[in-house]
């Protein structure tokens, strides 16, 4: 089912996720971030100085993914990946990323051990970027190499082929 989640509704998930799963009671923030492009959740940790275990600060979710273009599965699937980061940090003391522990708590949890869902959402709009900015031209008609980038290429840079000076193109 697809559905506009608010913060209220993501922070109630998390709690509820991390009641059932771990049987623990989370009181820490849950803030709903325009600026996460590449990730769709994290969360921050500190270490305590003077206890040296790590405590955890807050949980963040990118907008795009409350937005109502994502599977409620997907979400959900979401929210408990970052809560079994959590869970994995807190329990070896250390960040484990998506080491082989994180990932045997992963099958032990029955979650996906791998990134939560594709890009594409229920619209099939990608939600990263794929175009190309910029497409270059080798100058020498022979070779008529193209290269298709993201970001402007300086213009020191040769064609890879035959050393000829690049030219630019209009894309799209």
């Amino acid at each position: 089912m697809i559905k506009k989640y608010s913060q209220k509704e993501i922070e109630e998930k998390v709690k509820k996720f991390a009641r059932e799963m771990f049987g623990w009671e989370m009181n820490k923030p849950v803030i709903i971030s325009s600026r996460m492009t590449r990730a769709w959740g994290k969360y921050y940790y500190r270490f305590n100085k003077k206890t040296n275990e790590m405590e955890l600060v807050k949980f963040q979710f990118a907008t795009r993914l409350i937005s109502g273009g994502y599977q409620e599965e997907d979400i959900d699937n979401c929210i408990k990946h970052e809560l079994l980061h959590w869970y994995t940090d807190i329990t070896e003391g250390k960040p484990c990323h998506h080491n082989r522990k994180w990932k045997d708590n992963c099958k032990r949890f029955g979650i996906k051990d791998e990134r939560c869902c594709n890009y594409e959402s229920v619209d099939g709009i990608r939600d990263t970027p794929n175009e190309y900015k910029w497409q270059y031209q080798c100058s020498n008609h022979d070779c008529d190499n193209k290269f298709k980038r993201h970001r402007r290429v300086p213009k020191t840079h040769v064609c890879a082929k035959c050393r000829s000076k690049l030219i630019e193109e209009k894309y799209k």
